[in-house]
């Protein structure tokens, strides 16, 4: 395995607001899947009905690892990065939120990238600490940018 890449579930995987996957997400996890180690991380108050819509989705065999949880903050990535092995040099966050997957995974040490898309879409950086690496509107950009 290549590294680790940690994934936002709402609104970076999934579009809350169609019901369905982003364009080009499966894509990214069937390809990307067999270089690297997959996380998922969704902050949801009721997870067995987030697992629930995962299994639905037919997802969740891409991952190495699924964690939902209340809230999501520095003890989910580090989980992720723990139980996969992967130290913040061989590791990505790409998510939708500044404030969470960027900002976490820049104090972390991680590449972040930033699925700028929807709701957070113009919800901005407000210091150095919540710039992302890089900044992307589809799966495609993001493929663009992880080396298989």
């Amino acid at each position: 395995m290549k590294g680790l890449i940690i994934i936002d579930f709402s609104r970076t995987l999934y579009d809350k607001d169609a019901k369905s996957m982003h364009p080009g997400a499966v894509e990214f996890l069937e390809k990307y899947g067999k270089s690297y180690a997959l996380a998922l991380i969704s902050r949801e108050r009721e997870s067995s009905a987030r697992i629930a819509l995962i299994k639905q989705l037919g997802i969740e065999h891409h991952f190495e690892i699924v964690i939902v949880r209340d809230r999501k903050g520095l003890d989910e990535f580090k989980e992720a990065m723990e139980k996969t092995g992967f130290g913040p040099e061989k590791s990505w966050s790409i998510g939708d939120k500044i404030k969470t997957e960027i900002a976490v995974g820049r104090q972390l040490g991680i590449k972040t990238i930033w699925f700028r898309h929807g709701k957070y879409a113009n919800v901005l950086p407000e210091h150095e600490g919540e710039e992302p690496d890089y900044i992307v509107g589809s799966w495609k950009e993001v493929e663009d940018i992880i080396p298989i």
